[in-house]
């Protein structure tokens, strides 16, 4: 309904989410740079080898994105999606760049799917198994424990929730920054 409607366009509005037909993004008025979304992935990952970008820089910009909404980005927030707190331990700038413009790429393995055995299936972020206990968290960070008695599978999701195209309002400039900060958390 209309309400429903404005709500999911308020929201996408405030978190630059940049979803066609739901939101619109504002673009850098007056800069003759391109965006994020006007480049090729290809021309990105090339410019990503020449700018070595700012982390210090690339966590103000973080703080304007969508990415806090759903991932855990400080060692002290909730936990919700995959943990960005470390990810640049685990995964280089590359591999960070592509997470972010193809999320279906590469599906960090601790976002999976609990099929119970009565067929009831949960998605969100794995944060226990135990002989006694599994706890998933969806990705509003609700817990779920269920005894692993009544767990069928544990298997890492074939699907994301993350959109393509949540940074294409940034300048290449800008994105090497997140890239660079968000690699810098390890």
């Amino acid at each position: 309904d209309s309400d429903q409607k404005a709500s999911i366009t308020f929201l996408a509005n405030k978190h630059r989410m940049n979803l066609e037909g739901i939101s619109e993004v504002e673009r850098n008025a007056g800069n003759k740079e391109k965006n994020i979304g006007e480049i090729s992935i290809e021309d990105i990952m090339i410019s990503l080898d020449k700018l070595k970008g700012d982390p210090a820089k690339g966590r103000e910009i973080m703080k304007t994105q969508a990415c806090a909404a759903c991932h855990s980005i400080a060692e002290n927030d909730p936990k919700r999606g995959p943990d960005l707190n470390n990810i640049g331990a685990t995964l280089d700038r590359e591999a960070i760049a592509e997470a972010i413009l193809k999320p279906e790429a590469g599906i960090a393995p601790s976002w999976v799917d609990v099929t119970t055995n009565d067929g009831t299936t949960f998605q969100g972020t794995l944060v226990e198994k135990s002989a006694t206990q599994l706890i998933i968290r969806n990705i509003a960070g609700i817990p779920t424990t269920l005894n692993p008695a009544d767990v069928k599978e544990v298997k890492t999701s074939a699907s994301t929730v993350m959109g393509p195209h949540l940074m294409d309002a940034l300048t290449m400039p800008q994105f090497a920054d997140v890239i660079a900060y968000l690699h810098s958390l390890k």
